[in-house]
């Protein structure tokens, strides 16, 4: 179900004129009529009187003789009806801070013979919920769109209006919850209330699941105070005040004499929808290139878990540890370092409504050759080909294909063919940290021992061996990584945009500006440090490591 939103406008106004009264000429009268639209499919409501059900005839408090129409709301849950706020008119100053008093609500009711009374009750919202869903709600926000001004602009600078001691009722047959009441924002100052702000929204209710079904008022105010006409002067039969709404008007503000102030309340009443029926879950675990997977490498590479039913959550069966895990955050799936290959663990997918529906996954052993797709930072993915595990969770890997073409060794032959502090070198370590420092793959890069001395082009001596003291970063391959582990020059072919291309290795020439490379062929074969040649960086993980990047 879709949350639905109804606002409404209501105009506040304050008049400054010249008023019989004991102690000054200049007065303010403030008024709140109200309007509002909102659609849906259910008959209107009347007003009726809180807590009692029977329906009244709302009148204005300004001029007790005219009526308040509803609001006209149609819908299963509506706004039926919001009293106009009338603070009177009162005596201005200019020498202290003034409070002023909402008029009560006054109403009129007509009996089966035709005889009329009349009375007031506290200021209120009427709201009717009868969606008959024992799980929705609904809530109310009240904002001031402006500082109190004359039709010319003049604000009424630092006006507050503020209501306080909301009540909840509902009709005389009750049943339902109450809605939960919104906390008050009120400051110091106002503690305990709720002071509207032309900045932003304020809450009134914040109904909970199941809250508010049926007809509620919310009335803004539990007392009235009797009208001895010390509060000011209000219209005949506005005999009970309301003192939980009030205008507060600074002494030091500017009173435009004869002035008319108004301001408008824009009211939200938003729509807390129920729980709907749960879809059919439908369970699905993924790879990374959003194919269906069964099965997976250790630690690095993440399974994609999804579901079609909002909230579904997943258990984990046949793993030792914790290191084997869904992350909240993403529902990525990761085999821990302490499985064995080609161990099975079922993940059950198991949805609010008590759905479940399980799947199988296995861990793959790390394969010479075999490319794994896996995020870098951004989530963007590298194929990386694996080289081999020398030992139990140490893998050697390097990218599938040249990351960056035309990169030199050194810009020049003197600088020699030293792949320490060497361009290649640097080349290497800004990939390592724009694309794998951070990301869920840096966590297991090690720190490495990168030998490299002049030898010939089959010199199969200075392998790369891994090293935890040392910096995790990416690395080039020498001459002796990749003669070991790929005999046939086919194996060695990397591409750049679908063709195959040269890349560097770190292995120095025999003299001082050259450096090995691979051929387009797979061959290795020497070239000048000035030279361009292709980018290929490889990392050596430890898959156990909690290396902090």
């Amino acid at each position: 179900m879709k949350k639905q939103l109804l606002t409404m406008s209501l105009v506040s106004t304050i008049i400054l004129g010249n008023m019989p009264l004991t102690l000054a000429a200049d007065t303010l009268e403030g008024t709140t009529p109200a309007d509002v639209t909102f659609t849906s499919k259910a008959d209107p409501s009347n007003p009726q009187l809180p807590g009692d059900g029977s329906e009244i005839t709302p009148l204005d408090p300004e001029n007790p003789e005219e009526t308040l129409p509803p609001t006209g709301n149609d819908g299963m849950l509506r706004l039926d009806f919001v009293s106009n706020f009338y603070f009177g008119k009162q005596q201005a100053t200019m020498q202290e801070d003034k409070t002023y008093y909402a008029a009560a609500q006054p109403y009129k009711q007509v009996d089966e013979d035709g005889n009329e009374t009349r009375d007031l009750v506290n200021n209120y919202v009427q709201v009717t919920d009868n969606r008959g869903d024992s799980e929705a709600s609904w809530k109310l926000y009240v904002k001031q769109d402006d500082e109190f001004r004359t039709s010319a602009g003049d604000p009424l600078v630092g006006a507050q209006l503020s209501i306080g001691a909301l009540g909840l009722r509902t009709t005389a047959d009750g049943g339902g919850t109450p809605p939960t009441t919104a906390d008050p924002n009120g400051t110091e100052e106002h503690d305990g209330r709720y002071v509207l702000d032309p900045a932003e929204a304020v809450q009134l209710i914040d109904g909970q699941a199941g809250e508010g079904a049926g007809t509620w008022f919310v009335e803004l105010g539990q007392t009235l105070t009797p009208n001895d006409g010390s509060y000011g002067q209000y219209a005949e039969g506005i005999s009970k005040l309301s003192k939980d709404v009030q205008l507060l008007v600074p002494g030091s503000a500017t009173k435009v004499s004869q002035g008319k102030y108004r301001t408008t309340l824009t009211w939200t009443m938003q729509d807390v929808p129920g729980i709907p029926p749960e879809e059919t879950l439908a369970f699905t675990i993924k790879n990374v290139k959003d194919e269906i997977a069964t099965s997976a490498h250790r630690t690095i590479e993440p399974l994609k878990l999804s579901s079609n039913v909002e909230g579904t959550t997943y258990r984990i069966e046949g793993a030792p540890s914790d290191k084997t895990y869904v992350d909240a955050e993403t529902n990525y799936f990761y085999f821990g370092s302490d499985l064995a290959d080609n161990t099975e663990i079922t993940i059950t997918a198991m949805t609010q409504g008590g759905q479940s529906e399980t799947g199988t996954v296995t861990v793959l052993p790390f394969v010479k050759n075999e490319v794994i797709a896996i995020p870098d930072k951004e989530g963007q993915l590298i194929d990386w080909k694996i080289m081999k595990e020398d030992e139990r969770n140490k893998v050697l890997m390097v990218t599938d294909e040249i990351q960056k073409k035309e990169v030199v060794f050194n810009p020049t032959q003197s600088d020699g063919n030293d792949y320490t502090n060497s361009t290649l070198e640097s080349e290497m370590k800004a990939f390592y940290d724009n694309s794998i420092a951070g990301s869920a793959l840096g966590t297991f890069v090690s720190g490495v021992d990168l030998p490299h001395t002049e030898t010939s082009d089959t010199d199969i001596t200075d392998v790369t061996t891994i090293n935890g003291n040392n910096t995790p970063t990416a690395f080039a391959l020498s001459t002796a990584d990749v003669l070991t582990t790929w005999e046939n020059d086919v194996d060695r072919i990397a591409k750049y945009d679908g063709s195959a291309d040269w890349w560097w290795l770190r292995t120095p020439g025999t003299t001082s500006n050259y450096a090995r490379a691979v051929s387009t062929g797979g061959s290795v074969i020497s070239n000048t440090v000035g030279g361009t040649n292709g980018l290929r960086p490889a990392l050596y993980l430890n898959l156990v490591s909690d290396i902090e990047q």
